[in-house]
């Protein structure tokens, strides 16, 4: 089945404030950003990104406008996923309780295409730390196409998800966003 970008909005629960996100639009706010991800999309095997920056600087935005690029341009008709970090989290603690974890872990080890906003949010623990390595460890190592979005720089997010974790996104292309509060500047 072919993803439509309507499609995807309903069925991740994406907020109204990024129904318009588009390159386009990311050109309007950092045309360095646009021509990142410009780039981005115009490479076969798209590179995992890790978009950093403080909180409303446009991490998610620009992430939903490069899945959209995604969608737009056909590249993956197959399955593309969207999750917030801490959602994420509260899924794979469920799928223990449930006794599916490793059908769980495998589903996010295998999409297609997947977004984890906000990485870093969640409460560090062992079995935090386990279930994200083994996901991220088996996305990055397979060159599976994965965005994250963090308030945490990459050099630092080894606080909060150790150096195991940390040296995996080593291997994401990094974006970082200015020091900018987009929220605060642009009302609808």
């Amino acid at each position: 089945m072919e993803a439509r970008w309507d499609d995807f909005l309903t069925r991740f629960k994406i907020g109204k404030r990024y129904h318009h996100a588009h390159l386009n639009e990311v050109k309007k706010l950092y045309f360095w950003a646009y021509e990142e991800g410009m780039n981005w999309l115009n490479f076969r095997i798209k590179p995992s990104l890790y978009l950093s920056g403080n909180p409303g600087s446009g991490k998610t935005f620009m992430g939903l406008a490069l899945l959209r690029g995604i969608i737009e341009r056909k590249i993956h008709k197959a399955d593309i996923r969207f999750i917030r970090s801490d959602d994420l989290d509260d899924q794979l603690l469920q799928a223990i309780e449930d006794k599916n974890e490793s059908y769980a872990i495998e589903n996010y080890c295998e999409v297609p295409v997947l977004f984890i906003d906000d990485l870093g949010v969640e409460r560090p623990n062992d079995r935090v730390i386990k279930q994200y390595y083994k996901i991220i460890d088996r996305r990055l190592n397979n060159l599976t196409t994965t965005i994250f979005t963090s308030n945490i720089p990459r050099v630092n997010i080894d606080k909060n998800l150790g150096d195991r974790i940390a040296s995996r996104l080593e291997m994401c292309q990094e974006i970082r966003f200015p020091e900018r509060d987009l929220r605060k500047e642009i009302t609808y």
